[in-house]
């Protein structure tokens, strides 16, 4: 079918397939994608229902959904969204403009064939949906992950509330071994849980949901003291590389009480090949020798055997199968069974029950007749014909309650000659033996037909006595009454096939059964037929006179007027004077020369000398009269949201709604609006909102040290011991012996160094071995290590010495400031003088430009001549 037909998305839509045929058929539904597929079994429409919970895995890599699909016209459907958030993430489910948040209520009208699909990202599970009439219901994932990276799809066709039952069997997924989900949602308040080797659980309310996780090794007994709905998810594939091939896959689980004795099913294919296919089998303990694969007698492959559930009265096995269509059945109809099929692939996978009896067991109960196979709870026992009524197990209590034949799957009237035939989707019949029983196939259903004898009567088997008969004996075949089975004999050699016997005489017929109880009331019947249309109504009075309309638009924009002549060209203004140089600061005192000691540690950073007063700034030169500005002809009055570009140009001022779309700046162009940003932003991809620019990325923003970054802006900081220099970007050392004494409580010399400062008493030994480091390495640093030395030499009678040297370093270091000073004094004087060339030469050209009426192109000189560098204006001619 086309993948059109799926629904997207929460909403109605014309989803709805109807499937029919003139036999009995299995269906199931796959919905099939390259690396996501899941599968489902679908539901006869006599059994589907009006009342349903809802189920999904979570948290939900996409999203939880479930559907439903009327079966008739105007169908009301109510849907009560769960009261508890699972997984932590509420509900939101929006339709049609409204929101539905968890408690909600949802009322909704559908039409035959008509779907309706709800999505959320929190968990449905425990949806409650209500019908007037049957509905179809559906429920899973778009597709997810479960405990790992592979996600599937998900998806089952729910059964209704009524045929739900209280015991479960589990088993694992074949070729597996990172365990399974089992999901549990109630259908009443106060619903106790009893799962093997677990705590009991209480679910308080109506639609609560119990997740269980099962390793691979586990088989689990469920049982509720009220119906339940139990589902079993298969986990994620690890990864793609996993030598375990697998995917997430949701199955429903049918309870003990809807197990049947016979199936049909078939495999699915992969999307790029074909799964490993298994076969899951779960039988009370001791039937399953009965049990015929493909009408043959099971026989398990090499290595696999039953395994025996402990604690309990099942059995279970799982074997792989080949592809295509299969049946399994059992000898006995009344060893009921449940089958699975599961397949596997690379990240792909299915599994669904092959089918379940779907009687509704939790209805009001009347206790009536039993017929063989009728598929009702005779006995209101919550099981259906569990009894097998046999000549030979006549009067054997099968299902252990106490009465025996009350609720029969096979009957038989003495062993009077009859053929009975019942339709396969109730319980197939068949005696118990060896071989598979006769089928054949009518033009209306699958029937299974039991040959008996023909002419024997019933007193002749209830009694062992007979009366000779007077008459002329007929030729009769004899009559034989079933024994109990014998111990199995040897097999014996295949005889050659006999001739078919005449068919025997059709038996007396029964004796009327017992008027049945009343039966319920049937569901509503469809609208009647709209009634015939009315006479038409007296003409209204004249409606109030409308509004007045809206005013007109403006009209064109005027032509733009003659541009005004240009005005004339002032003069320029003097040049300003040039102002004072500041004066050199002053030298330090000379400190008193040293003694001549051993080498000591590096000599003591010098102070450094006063910045001298920077010169004043000279004045500004006068600026030149501006000459007039032409007129500029009147403009035309601007329509409704336009923009003047340029002449006979309009655009619509799009900047004026929303700001264009721009968070910043919007501009508008011909081919729309621009946006645009503030220094320190710069456009993102999309070219509407602006973003922090982080100048530090660039050359650490120009800072010697630490670059911070802020929003629109940055700024330079400098570590503990130097502070941020004039020009905001380098640092500059804090010499903290000039700052404050900050040894002075300790008695000790103070010695500054980049960053950070000593206290020491310094020796002779130590002072010397400065003087000569010093003359050596000139002034590159104080060594640690002779300070450390030096430490634990201490001895303040020596404290004159230091200043000595203290004093000849500082001497040093002023006449290498001095030296420098002067170089860029010269410097600085310099370059004033070619600025001041420059500015000459530029009164010149100027006054040559106010003297020719025409101008010609000329180089203009830039402030640095060394570069000779020129700006060049074009020749234009004097507005003059």
């Amino acid at each position: 079918m086309s993948p059109d037909l799926r629904p997207y998305g929460t909403g109605y839509s014309q989803a709805g397939i109807l499937v029919q045929s003139n036999d009995e058929i299995v269906v199931y539904g796959i919905n099939k994608e390259k690396y996501s597929n899941d599968a489902f079994l679908a539901l006869p429409t006599d059994t589907v229902g009006i009342d349903y919970v809802t189920v999904c895995y979570t948290p939900a890599n996409i999203r939880c959904q479930f559907g439903i699909v009327g079966t008739k016209d105007n169908t009301k459907v109510t849907i009560e969204f769960p009261r508890t958030s699972y997984g932590g993430i509420p509900i939101e489910v929006n339709f049609y403009g409204q929101t539905y948040r968890n408690g909600d209520v949802l009322n909704l009208t559908i039409s035959r064939l008509e779907a309706v699909q709800i999505q959320s990202i929190g968990d449905l599970s425990g949806t409650h949906i209500k019908s007037n009439v049957r509905i179809s219901a559906f429920s899973g994932n778009v597709r997810t992950h479960v405990d790992g990276t592979s996600r599937d799809h998900l998806a089952v066709q729910l059964p209704p509330v009524q045929s739900l039952g209280m015991e479960y069997i589990t088993m694992p997924f074949p070729g597996r071994t990172r365990g399974d989900y089992f999901k549990i949602v109630s259908t009443k308040d106060n619903t106790r849980i009893q799962v093997s080797r677990r705590p009991d659980i209480i679910l308080s309310n109506a639609g609560d949901v119990l997740q269980l996780n099962a390793s691979s090794s586990e088989y689990l007994s469920i049982k509720s003291s009220h119906p339940i709905l139990v589902v079993q998810i298969a986990k994620s594939q690890e990864h793609a590389d996993s030598q375990e091939k697998a995917d997430p896959t949701m199955l429903i689980l049918p309870s003990i009480e809807q197990y049947s004795a016979d199936y049909t099913f078939a495999t699915t294919k992969y999307s790029l090949g074909n799964y490993t296919n298994y076969v899951m089998i779960t039988i009370r303990t001791g039937t399953q020798y009965g049990l015929y694969m493909d009408d043959q007698l099971l026989k398990l492959p090499d290595g696999v055997a039953w395994y025996n559930i402990p604690l309990t009265i099942f059995s279970v096995v799982a074997y792989q199968i080949e592809d295509g269509v299969h049946t399994l059945r059992h000898e006995d109809p009344s060893a009921t069974f449940a089958v699975y099929v599961y397949g596997s692939a690379d990240r792909e996978s299915y599994g669904f029950a092959v089918g379940m009896r779907l009687r509704m067991i939790h209805i009001p109960c009347f206790e009536t007749l039993s017929i063989p196979g009728d598929g009702i709870d005779n006995d209101c026992d919550g099981k259906i014909d569990e009894e097998l009524c046999t000549v030979w197990n006549n009067g054997k209590d099968d299902d252990n309650d106490g009465r025996s034949d009350e609720d029969c799957i096979l009957w038989l009237e003495t062993a009077t000659a009859t053929s009975i035939a019942t339709s396969s989707t109730a319980s197939a019949v068949s005696t118990p033996s060896t071989k598979p029983p006769n089928i054949s196939k009518s033009s209306t259903t699958m029937t299974t037909t039991i040959e008996k004898s023909s002419t024997t009567s019933e007193s002749e088997l209830t009694t062992s006595k007979t009366t000779p008969s007077t008459q002329p004996p007929v030729s009769q075949p004899p009559v034989y009454m079933q024994g109990p089975p014998g111990p199995a004999g040897l097999p014996g050699l295949v005889g050659p096939s006999g001739l078919r016997g005449d068919a025997g005489r059709p038996g007396p017929s029964g004796r009327p059964g017992q008027e049945g109880p009343r039966g319920y009331t049937g569901v509503n019947g469809n609208p009647g037929v709209p009634g015939p249309q009315g006479p038409r109504g007296l003409t209204g009075v004249n409606g109030a006179v409308g509004p007045v309309g809206q005013k007109g638009s403006r009209g064109p924009v005027g032509t733009t007027g003659l541009p005004g002549q240009q005005g004339d060209h002032g003069p320029y203004g003097p040049p300003g004077e040039k102002g004072f140089t500041g004066s050199t600061g002053n030298v330090g005192p000379v400190g008193q020369q040293g003694l001549v000691g051993p080498p000591g540690l590096d000599g003591l950073r010098g102070l450094k000398g006063e910045k001298g007063i920077h010169g004043l700034k000279g004045n500004q030169g006068i600026i030149g009269l501006k000459g007039q500005k032409g007129q500029i002809g009147t403009i035309g009055l601007p329509g409704p949201d336009i923009y003047v570009v340029a002449n006979k140009t309009i655009v619509i001022d799009q900047c004026s709604k929303s700001n264009g779309g721009c968070s910043a700046e919007c501009t508008n162009t011909l081919e729309g609006p621009v946006c645009s940003c503030t220094q320190g932003y710069s456009l993102n991809i999309n070219k509407k909102t602006c973003v922090d620019v982080n100048e530090c990325v660039t050359a650490n923003g120009g800072c010697s040290h630490i670059c911070v970054n802020s929003m629109g802006s940055y700024s330079c900081t400098c570590p503990h011991g130097l502070a941020l220099n004039r020009d905001r970007h380098s640092c500059d050392d804090v010499d903290e012996c000039t700052i404050a004494d900050v040894c002075s409580n300790t008695g000790l010399m103070c010695l500054n160094s980049v960053g950070s400062y000593n206290c020491a008493n310094i020796t002779n030994e130590v002072i010397m071995s400065g003087l000569m480091k010093t003359s050596s390495s000139g002034l590159q640093g104080t060594d640690l290590s002779a300070k450390s030395a030096a430490t634990s030499q201490c001895n303040s009678a020596q404290f004159e010495l230091l200043s000595d040297t203290m004093a000849i370093v500082f001497i040093v270091w002023l006449l290498a400031i001095t030296i420098l000073l002067l170089i860029l004094i010269m410097c600085i004087v310099m370059s004033k003088h070619e600025r001041h060339r420059d500015e000459k030469r530029r009164i010149e050209h100027l006054e040559a430009m106010t003297t020719n009426s025409e101008i010609k192109s000329f180089y203009f000189p830039t402030v640095s001549q060394r570069s000779r560098r020129y700006s060049s204006f074009p020749a234009r001619k004097s507005m003059a």
